[in-house]
């Protein structure tokens, strides 16, 4: 799985590319296909806050026919990297549970239809 990391707004210190790396590098347990590609931007909202910086986190994951993007915002960039990657986590999860239950609902379909020509 390839991961980029772009930002916009403030300085990007190792620190903290080293561990949206390691958090969205989690998700690889989730996908069968080596060819995924997370984007990942984190930049600050704006400068106008008067009680601190707020952190927004996009992340756009491409597997196989598929895209996924989710939007964070907090307080910390942090704790926008842990949610961003929750939410992506949550939306696969809710991907794949849809596609289980297509595929049982067409065999449910398939199997009425063989009972009914015997």
């Amino acid at each position: 799985m390839k991961i980029n990391i772009t930002h916009r707004d403030f300085d990007l210190t190792e620190a903290i590319s080293g561990y949206a790396e390691e958090k969205f590098q989690s998700l690889q347990k989730y996908l069968n296909d080596s060819q995924a590609f997370i984007n990942v931007e984190i930049r600050k909202t704006s400068l106008h806050h008067k009680q601190g910086n707020m952190y927004e986190v996009k992340a756009d994951l491409n597997y196989g026919s598929r895209a996924l993007h989710i939007t964070n915002v907090n307080e910390d960039v942090y704790a926008s990297i842990d949610e961003a990657k929750d939410k992506l986590a949550d939306e696969m999860a809710h991907n794949g549970d849809r596609e289980r239950s297509l595929v049982r609902s067409f065999a449910r379909r398939f199997k009425k239809l063989i009972k009914r020509e015997e």
